[in-house]
This record gives structure tokens, sequence and C-alpha cells, in this order.
């Protein structure tokens, strides 16, 4: 057995040298030098995994894997219009059925006050998911200012060279570093950040909404259409079974017409989309209501749980400064303040400090304008306006504050009252407010 394999191994290890001799050679054809250049190259990534002492199998699952991400990287790009055109299709066919096909079944057997609570939260509905999701697509998540490069305490990207502060992170499709990143969807072609991720889950939550009021509400007529249509397919199997025995005309003719078919194949197409879209994106509507109870994102849930481990083999407890409570986080995503209506007012929410833009309200730019140029104001405080991405409440403002004062004051042993940049900072926003 192994005199066969050196017979078998001889040839080929003769051919190869051959092949890297001429390959070496300068008046070899491009082609083979360029053979032989991929050969060495392989070799040399393949030594570097296996042969290599400061690599492991993280490095080699790395590697293997680094095709697949520049392939997600590279082709999700331009995945993102494609999906976007398919929610718009799939919504615009669910629309067009229940206009055609559900509304003159119902016009004749529904009361006239059933039928104006079905036309009234129907339309709401729709005209919310639209908004919604024109306004995720639209809105930009939010970008660091590029032209800022004097905060010290803030971080600097390594991909875009960029100052980043906190809560931020770098997209790898967009590109681009991203307030309060959430993750990038391919389902709105853009990044669910600070700007529309409140957009983003408003969409999600009425799309629920709406998918599970469609399926409730076509049960009925899904199961009388699944039913004709198994007759239908009874009476196609009896025709080709007549045809086939030479007494198609001793048959009666179909009782079903070409409309009632497309009419019940629409209802069963309606039925299943609308409840596996209510199930799916339902799932994804509670993870992200769970997660803006904690005050946290997608990202961040997991560098939470990395440091809630770490700390833990420490025997400390882990706090996460932006959760300020199931309620206060609500009213932070919504742009809701006490006392004032339900309804999230203004297209997007405010940021402090150097996020200032052009559309907010007068009072807002001066308490940021104020916020970043107190007198003598530690600079780690004047940051903490860049770490509230999501602040609009003055009242959750000044417990951030106050918190931020008392870490820092413990951090450097000093009494834990509040300094006297925080205590000017309330009694200004108490002044506004």
């Amino acid at each position: 057995m192994q005199g066969q394999r050196s017979l078998l191994l001889g040839p080929a290890r003769l051919c190869l040298r051959l092949l890297l001799l001429l390959g070496s050679r300068r008046r070899c054809p491009p082609l083979l030098r360029g053979l032989v250049q991929r050969w060495r190259y392989g070799k040399v990534c393949l030594r570097s995994l296996v042969y290599n002492s400061f690599g492991g199998g993280d490095t080699a699952v790395d590697a293997a894997f680094e095709p697949i991400y520049w392939l997600v990287d590279n082709v999700i790009r331009w995945c993102g219009v494609v999906f976007v055109v398919l929610v718009i299709v799939l919504t615009g066919s669910i629309v067009a059925i229940a206009y055609l096909c559900v509304l003159p079944l119902i016009l004749r057997t529904y009361s006239v006050p059933r039928l104006c609570w079905h036309f009234f939260y129907s339309h709401w509905n729709l005209i919310l998911i639209v908004f919604h999701y024109y306004q995720a697509i639209t809105t930009p998540p939010g970008y660091p200012p590029q032209g800022r490069n004097d905060i010290a305490t803030v971080s600097i990207c390594k991909k875009c060279i960029y100052p980043k502060p906190a809560r931020t992170h770098h997209c790898s499709v967009c590109n681009r570093c991203v307030l309060k990143m959430d993750h990038h969807c391919p389902w709105l072609n853009n990044c669910v950040g600070h700007y529309n991720h409140r957009y983003f889950f408003s969409f999600c939550f009425f799309m629920t909404l709406g998918c599970v009021y469609c399926s409730y509400g076509s049960w009925d007529l899904f199961r009388e259409a699944y039913a004709a249509i198994e007759k239908m397919k009874q009476l196609d199997k009896n025709k080709l079974q007549a045809i086939a025995n030479q007494t198609y005309h001793q048959t009666p003719p179909p009782t079903f017409s070409f409309r009632e078919r497309v009419t019940h194949k629409s209802l069963v197409y309606l039925w299943f989309l609308c409840s596996s879209v209510a199930l799916a994106l339902g799932a994804l509507t509670v993870w992200h209501a769970v997660l803006i109870s904690r005050g946290e994102t997608s990202i961040e849930r997991h560098i939470n749980k990395k440091e809630r481990r770490r700390l833990q083999a420490k025997g400390r407890v882990f706090r996460n400064h932006y959760n300020y409570g199931c309620l206060d986080n609500w009213k932070l995503f919504l742009g809701v303040d006490t006392g004032r209506s339900t309804a999230p007012c203004g297209k997007i929410l405010g940021l402090m400090s150097s996020f200032t833009q052009a559309n907010r309200s007068s009072s807002h730019r001066l308490e940021n304008r104020q916020l970043a140029t107190l007198p003598g104001a530690d600079p780690n405080l004047q940051v903490a306006a860049l770490e509230l991405a999501t602040t609009s409440s003055t009242c959750c403002l000044r417990k951030h504050l106050n918190g931020r004062a008392e870490i820092l004051a413990s951090q450097q042993g000093k009494d834990t009252r509040p300094t006297a940049e925080v205590t000017a900072t309330s009694h200004m926003l108490k002044e506004q407010k």
C-alpha cells in the first residue's frame, strides 16, 4: 500500500517542482507565473494559520469566515434596495387583496357599525405603517460631528478616524459611525440609530398590529377558501381521470370560475403571509421593547452582558448608567415629557451639546449651548452631554448629571456632593422650565 502511494506521489511532486522551477524564470508564461504565485500564497496562508504560535481556533475561524464577511458587507448594500422594494410590494399586495377580494365579501355580511369600525381602524393602521416606514427609511440615523477634534475624553474610531462619542458604533455596511447605533436593517436599507430608532420600532409595532388584525379578521374566510381550494383540486383530479377514461362528456362542468379561483388563492396567501409576519415581527418588536425598557440597544446588550460577567467574576455589580427606569426610558425614547401629550412631537429627538440640529426649538438650542459652554466646567461633565444621546427630559438630565458627578467624585476620592457646575446646570434648567 505504501509502495503504491509513493508511486503516485512521486510523479506529482516532480511535476510540481517543475512548475515551480518554470514559474521562477523570467520568460515563463504569465498564466503559469500567476498559478505559481497563487500556490505560494496559499502555502503561506495555510502555514500562517496552522504553524503559528500566536494563533488558535478563533483565528482560524475568523480567517475562514472572512470571505463571508466581505460578501455580506458588499452584497447587503445592494440587497437593501431589493428588500425595500419587497416590503412595498408585499404590503401593496395585501392592501390590494383587502380591497378587491375581502371588501366585496364583507359588504354582504357585516353590519354598518361593524363596517365603519373596520374601515376607520384599517385605514388608520395603514397610514401609520406607511408614515413610520417612510420616516425610518429617509431619516438619517445620526452621525457624530466630524469637525470637532478638541474633546480629549472622546475616543477615536479606528476605521473612520473621527471622534466617537459614547454609545456610538461603526457600521461596516454604511462605513460610518452612527450615534446610538442599534443595528443595520436591510429591510430599511438604513442604519437604526438615534434619530430613526423610534420610527423603526413604531413601524414594527403597527405592522405587527396590522398583520394580527388581518390574520384574525380573515380566519373564517381563510377556512372557506382553503376548503374550496381542496375541492378544486379534487375536481381537477376527477377531470383528468375522466379524460383518461374517455368519459369527460359524462362529468359535470367545473363549479368554480376563474375569478373565484383567484379569490380563494388570494385569501389563503393573505392569511399565511400576515400570520408569518405577525409571528416573526411580533417577536422582534417584543425583543426591542425589552431592550428599550432596559435602556439598551442590540449592540449594547452584548457589551453589557460581557461587562456584567467580568465584574461578577470580581465580585462587583454592573450598573448601566443609561437605564433611568422603565417609565423614564420609554419617555426618553418617545420624546414625551411630563405634562405633555402622549403623542411624540417633532421630527427628531433632541441631542445634547454639539449635536444640536437646525430644526430644533430655540429653548433646546439655548439649553445645549449653555451646557457646552459652562465657565470652568469639568471636561468630563461636558462629555456627559455627549453620552446622553437619548435625553430630551430635563428631569432625567439633572438625574444623570448628579449621578455623573457622584461617580467622578468617588473615583477621585472627593466629597460626593454635587459640584458647582452641576448645581448651576440644575438652576439653569429650572429657570428655562
